[in-house]
């Protein structure tokens, strides 16, 4: 099956075509101004000025820029002075680039991530082999402010000499602004959308959502990362170059942007995942299911799902909340999937004994208290100097344990000393016990769905010693609230993650 989409994080206003792992071609808008100013890949960041409706099998997408935003993070993307949209159908996608302002609009064809194969120039387009499949590109007659294409793909094995793809799309070439422009109207109308003062809400997340999923190239897998930004450095990373076919001919052009890091193929946040998967699930429930069980493939031989990993970076150290279970719990009752279900289960409840599993005779993240627990650090497993992102370097195991929390920059954290010998913050946390106790509670009832009823009551039992330890350790009578416990007693500091017993049924 083709993957069609921007599905590479700097493609805000491009496409990946995706025959299988490590196998396809992309393609990028190009905008030059009049006085010769190139924006491309990384620029249109900063000049989105609509996320626009992004249908979950490719039926219709939008995507508008603001030209005249400087690309930079000062700029402030107002008017929509470009419209990028494009509208699958079946082994067949049309897409049009058209600018209210002079410039030069171009097409641009491309390798992401270094895939091997290229754009080869055809006599009225062009054309490019994948394994087991022909890929072609007819072009609409240039004309500065506007450029537009039809892609046609099919299965190799036609006659020696032909064309079929490249045939196909020529055929397809006079009907794109229809099919584009009747694609925006029936999208429009069967759209997913709320009710009352939700309607833009449900949009808003349904569009933003779509855009924000990407492939892991060496896998084919769809994937929801923290936003097409968060894409991390390779570890030891270097400047890159895109060379390219230049769209409409085939001139070679290449990226003359030197000296910034090679963003690694993918990069997965923990937590990020999972919510990720819950918003999705407005525009598709396959996708949604998609997006967390590639959170939980993101886990390492010992059931940390961690705090990031990226292709070949990751943070085998520490993990982030434990909150699969509860999305993938509200995934199946949104969106019931017994068999994604079940695939998630084994990640899970690896998870789920991974934060408690023996580490030099105690459980790796027990707080003061035995039973309650606190955010922490393996040392020994912090990658070597050469495999960290430099803002990782040298950070202390006060600083990795923060992290591991998804706030690290909560004033929760300056009350609690790091502890180098159990290598955890020195107090029992909070927030961390009701997102175990909402993991078991939500593990517990997948076991049932499952038939696992043993584990089911297992599970049950051992959040019942949980919350019966936070009412016994963690409440205060005299604040009214669920606080920290640190070695002097109560953290005097409340935040909103004290009202999270709330949703772990401790009260």
């Amino acid at each position: 099956m083709m993957r069609v989409g921007a599905l590479e994080a700097r493609r805000w206003a491009g496409l990946v075509f995706a025959a299988g792992p490590g196998d396809g071609i992309g393609l990028h808008v190009v905008f030059t101004t009049p006085s010769g100013e190139r924006r491309e890949l990384e620029d249109w960041y900063w000049m989105v000025s609509r996320v626009g409706p992004h249908a979950p099998d490719g039926f219709y997408a939008r995507m508008e820029f603001d030209l005249a935003a400087e690309p930079s993070s000062d700029s402030r993307p107002a008017e929509s002075t470009l419209i990028l949209e494009w509208s699958r159908r079946e082994n067949a996608l049309a897409l049009r680039a058209v600018a209210r302002v002079p410039g030069r609009v171009e097409l641009v064809g491309d390798d992401p991530w270094g895939w091997k194969a290229r754009w080869e120039q055809a006599s009225d387009g062009w054309r490019a082999a994948l394994e087991g499949v022909e890929i072609a590109a007819a072009f609409a007659p240039r004309a500065g402010e506007r450029a537009a294409t039809v892609v046609a793909w099919e299965p190799k094995g036609a006659r020696p000499g032909s064309t079929p793809a490249l045939d196909r799309a020529r055929r397809l070439l006079p009907e794109l602004d229809r099919w584009i422009d009747d694609a925006r109207t029936d999208w429009d109308r069967r759209r997913p959308r709320g009710s009352g003062a939700a309607e833009e809400l449900v949009e808003a997340v349904a569009d933003h959502s779509m855009w924000n999923v990407l492939l892991q190239p060496e896998t084919g897998r769809l994937y929801a990362p923290a936003g097409r930004r968060w894409i991390f450095p390779k570890p030891g990373g270097s400047g890159r170059g895109d060379g390219a076919a230049a769209g409409g001919g085939a001139t070679e052009g290449v990226d003359e942007r030197e000296g910034a890091a090679e963003p690694d193929d993918w990069t997965v946040f923990g937590w990020d995942s999972f919510f990720n998967a819950i918003a999705l699930a407005t525009a598709s429930g396959r996708l949604a299911w998609e997006v967390l069980l590639a959170g939980l493939e993101s886990r390492y031989p010992n059931g940390n799902v961690p705090n990031w990993r990226s292709r070949l970076g990751g943070t085998p150290d520490r993990s982030q909340p434990p909150v699969g279970s509860f999305a993938a719990l509200k995934l199946h009752l949104a969106c019931p999937d017994e068999d994604a279900l079940a695939a998630a289960w084994t990640g899970l409840r690896a998870w789920n004994d991974w934060w408690v599993a023996d580490k030099d005779g105690r459980p790796r993240r027990e707080g003061l208290t035995p039973g309650l627990l606190a955010w922490g650090s393996d040392t020994a497993l912090v990658p070597e100097r050469d495999r960290l992102p430099e803002w990782e370097v040298g950070a202390s195991g006060h600083r990795r344990a923060a992290w591991e929390s998804g706030q690290d920059d909560l004033p929760l954290w300056e009350e609690a000393a790091w502890d180098p010998e159990r290598e955890v913050l020195a107090m029992s946390a909070v927030d961390l016990c009701s997102y175990r106790a909402l993991d078991l509670e939500c593990l517990a009832r997948i076991a049932r769905i499952l038939g696992h009823g043993g584990e089911a009551e297992r599970l049950e039992a051992e959040r019942c010693r949980l919350v019966a330890a936070m009412n016994r350790v963690l409440w205060s009578e005299t604040s009214g609230l669920y606080l920290d416990q640190l070695p002097a007693g109560h953290s005097p500091r409340a935040a909103a993650s004290n009202f999270l017993p709330l949703v772990a049924g401790a009260p």
